[in-house]
């Protein structure tokens, strides 16, 4: 009984948790991004909210992956048609936006996060799981143009920056 706490239940079976501490880490960052997906948005925000609320399905029932692919395929499309509308000419600055925005951005950092441990958990398993990798990129990049779409964020001036550090320095 001793060791029992050690232990934790997967898709793969009852495994050390020091094995599987990844995606352990994983399932929680899936369900920090949950508590923060906005309630309202367009369509590509409801893919990402199904997505989301679904992914761990796929990791116990494998037909869920091919959703996954045509979920993630479609996000793409939508994410590309924003990003050619939108047409960037340089970054933007998400450092004077309002609260909502930083809010959109805070998730979608928290979306790559959770992309760049499921490659590590990937590494681990097998490619199959690669499509869940995808959405996630997808819903990042989707969530991106979303925000600068909705919101008129000005652009980054590197001398503005530079500026305002120096102005702190000197205080």
């Amino acid at each position: 009984m001793r060791g029992d706490f050690k232990k934790t239940y997967t898709p793969w079976g009852i495994k050390d948790k020091k094995e599987v501490s990844d995606f352990l880490l994983f399932l929680n960052k899936i369900e920090e991004i949950q508590m923060f997906l906005p309630e309202d948005g367009d369509q590509g925000i409801k893919l990402i909210k199904v997505g989301m609320f679904n992914i761990v399905t796929a990791f116990y029932k494998e037909n869920v992956l091919k959703l996954f692919e045509k979920l993630a395929e479609k996000l793409e499309k939508m994410a590309l048609d924003k990003e050619n509308k939108i047409k960037l000419t340089g970054f933007k600055d998400f450092s004077k936006a309002n609260e909502e925005v930083k809010k959109l951005n805070l998730l979608r950092i928290r979306i790559r996060e959770a992309e760049a441990l499921l490659y590590k958990i990937i590494d681990k398993l097998e490619e199959k799981y690669l499509v869940l990798a995808r959405f996630l990129n997808a819903a990042s990049k989707y969530l991106f143009y979303y925000t600068i779409e909705k919101y008129d964020l000005p652009e980054w001036v590197p001398e503005e920056k530079i500026k305002e550090l120096r102005e702190v320095l000197e205080k």
